[in-house]
């Protein structure tokens, strides 16, 4: 398990949430689990800026991502306004440069995650993509991001269980 989480916190809680749910795998399936510490460091969780690499701004590109088999992720949705309003003039104009060849200016941040994915994917270095979006991101307008975009991006927009189906029946 491979990751990338700008937030100390909240990369440090992904690192706890991933050794919990390896702990109780050991137990669901009979194996003895003795440690003492339980946890040991995991450097599998960067704390990194998954778009801007460093989050420089002076000379900016794109933070590597790992070659990992799936990118699963729920990449910050913030809005047109709110993306530089939050980050400032440096950064959105520093991710602007980076990736306004491939994703109009106009995008929400969350755009770039689906960018970075689609492109790992295009080089080889994944199979798969399972970044989180909400169906309000495809609609069309000049500070939201278009359904083009993230048909380029993406396999389906719409979700691909059937409503009838049940969790007993569903596969």
């Amino acid at each position: 398990m491979l990751g990338l989480e700008i937030n100390p916190y909240a990369a440090e809680l992904a690192r706890t949430a991933l050794w919990i749910g390896y702990i109780q795998w050991y137990q669901a399936n009979g194996i003895h689990y003795h440690r003492n510490p339980i946890l040991s460091p995991m450097d599998t969780i960067r704390q990194a800026d998954a778009i801007l690499a460093d989050g420089d701004t002076e000379t900016p590109r794109e933070t590597d991502w790992p070659a990992a088999e799936f990118i699963i992720g729920n990449p910050p949705f913030l809005g047109h306004f709110p993306f530089r309003e939050q980050l400032g003039d440096e950064y959105v104009n520093a991710v602007y440069s980076l990736y306004g060849g491939r994703i109009p200016n106009s995008s929400d941040l969350c755009c770039y995650w689906f960018e970075k994915a689609r492109a790992q994917i295009a080089e080889g270095k994944s199979r798969r993509n399972a970044n989180i979006s909400f169906m309000g991101a495809t609609k069309v307008g000049p500070f939201e991001i278009t359904a083009e975009l993230l048909k380029r991006c993406c396999v389906s927009l719409t979700p691909t269980v059937n409503p009838t189906e049940t969790s007993s029946n569903a596969g």
